[in-house]
């Protein structure tokens, strides 16, 4: 059975939401050395970071560290 609700990080839009989220699923630090505010998968919100000092990669362990969403400042 197909899981459909994956979305490949290709088909995603590249353009914030109306709060200035961007929806990320993994990969290389899409905001290089720029300050951004992250959303973990846990729901935990981390402000006021450079993104060069993050891990955008996800690792898929269900720790609640996999990145989703990030804004750039």
């Amino acid at each position: 059975i197909m899981n459909t609700n994956w979305i490949r990080k290709e088909e995603l839009s590249k353009a914030p939401d109306k709060n200035g989220w961007i929806k990320w699923t993994g990969g290389f630090n899409p905001a290089n050395n720029k300050l951004v505010d992250i959303k973990y998968c846990d729901g935990y919100i981390q402000n006021n970071v450079l993104s060069n000092d993050l891990r955008w990669n996800w690792m898929f362990n269900g720790t609640g560290g996999d990145i989703i969403e990030y804004k750039e400042l």
